[in-house]
């Protein structure tokens, strides 16, 4: 009966509970490590679990936990089509202020970059990423990420990045220009880009 209810449960917040949605139905700490050993619960992080039978791809996940995210980076190199190989991590910027607990998690790997509110949400927009909607940073915002963000970043992903928006015949210079200003970027951009765009 209690596993109706947790599935009752998981199937109004698509596919997830909570400790404390366990707590309401009686399920206390041992409660959820046995069913947690009987794989009846998996574990995405403190707090939050999946019930299996619920098939949530990776970015439905993201999508559930990190809805004020957007997908940066090497996550957004892989949805503009600058790369067909996925990254080890998700990469997701957040408001600097956000908790870092929120990121500890067994599963999806996620890697957190804080950004300033002002700048958030600057070049990013809505879409569809598999069976989720997700914010995503346009080309622009992408690459002026990768040139403020370099000296962190694989050489290989960096120059792969830049050459792939280099030979883009969908490119905005105009915009990547107004986004570097605002990251604070901008000479490092003209530097870099000046002579190929």
């Amino acid at each position: 009966m209690e596993l109706e209810e947790i599935r009752k449960i998981a199937s109004k917040n698509g596919g997830f509970v909570k400790t404390g949605q366990l707590s309401e139905l009686g399920v206390d700490y041992r409660g959820i490590q046995k069913l947690l050993k009987e794989k009846e619960l998996l574990k995405i992080k403190n707090g939050l679990y999946k019930i299996p039978g619920f098939d949530l791809t990776d970015e439905e996940i993201i999508e559930k936990l990190f809805p004020d995210g957007v997908l940066c980076l090497q996550s957004a190199m892989l949805y503009h089509g600058y790369t067909i190989v996925p990254p080890l991590s998700w990469n997701i910027a957040v408001d600097k202020d956000t908790s870092k607990s929120r990121f500890k998690m067994e599963y999806p790997f996620v890697k957190p970059y804080f950004t300033e509110k002002d700048q958030l949400m600057v070049g990013a927009e809505k879409v569809s990423v598999g069976k989720a909607r997700l914010y995503v940073y346009n080309k622009e915002r992408m690459i002026c990420d990768f040139l403020k963000f370099e000296n962190k970043l694989d050489r290989t992903v960096y120059n792969q990045a830049i050459r792939r928006y280099i030979e883009d015949t969908d490119k905005n210079p105009e915009r990547l220009y107004e986004y570097a200003q605002i990251r604070r970027i901008y000479k490092k951009a003209k530097d870099v880009l000046g002579v190929w765009i």
